[in-house]
């Protein structure tokens, strides 16, 4: 059966200094094909998968492309329009989370507004349906960061948004996530993350393996 091809990967969770020679290998292998998302916490910062902010700076120094993925009280400071003090020089990208739900239109209207104010692309999650709004990019993520898998994904050609999928995406159940999507489709993009890790330790070798999956 054909499958769509998404124009990039997302790989989310890197929390290692020591992998970024790894990062730059693994990108070099997909020109253009990879992102890294970076899980940005205040309040787990230095635990698995949301780096300590020494490593988020070592990252964004890096060169590679980047997005920032902000939870925790970040993100409901920034759905508030409130002040957040993080720096997003390194980063292409700015993800905004929330736990359990998506965001109102008032709080989407305010991520997009802080992107816009560092000069970068938001990300928003959404739910059973893409949004007809293109001054950000569109998530398809009911699972909220907990792995589990997608089920169906809405038709992307009723949007002009650019669109991603994610939920519990592994090299084993991609090719299937990739064949409900028409080909030849709209760019979009997917996002990965449970898989990549081992024994809840990132992986660039599960990263080289997810990427395989996708891109042969």
């Amino acid at each position: 059966m054909t499958r769509a091809t998404p124009e990039f990967v997302t790989l989310t969770g890197c929390d290692r200094p020591d992998a970024i020679d790894a990062l730059h290998r693994i990108a070099a292998d997909y020109p253009g094909r990879v992102e890294y998302g970076i899980l940005i916490s205040a309040e787990k910062a230095g635990s698995p998968r949301f780096p300590a902010p020494p490593t988020v700076d070592d990252l964004r120094r890096a060169g590679l492309r980047l997005s920032a993925h902000l939870c925790g009280s970040l993100a409901e400071a920034v759905f508030a329009g409130r002040a957040v003090d993080f720096d997003l020089s390194g980063f292409t990208r700015v993800q905004v989370n929330l736990v359990g739900r998506h965001a109102s239109p008032m709080e989407a209207d305010a991520a997009i507004a802080f992107g816009r104010s560092r000069g970068i692309r938001t990300i928003l999650q959404c739910g059973h349906g893409f949004p007809a709004e293109t001054r950000c990019d569109w998530l398809l993520d009911n699972s909220f960061g907990e792995g589990r898998a997608v089920r169906a994904i809405p038709d992307m050609t009723e949007t002009p948004a650019f669109c991603g999928v994610s939920g519990g995406l592994t090299p084993r159940t991609v090719g299937a996530v990739l064949e409900q999507i028409p080909a030849p489709a709209r760019p979009f993009w997917i996002d990965a993350e449970s898989a990549l890790f081992r024994d809840d330790r990132f992986s660039t070798v599960a990263c080289g393996a997810f990427l395989a999956s996708v891109y042969g």
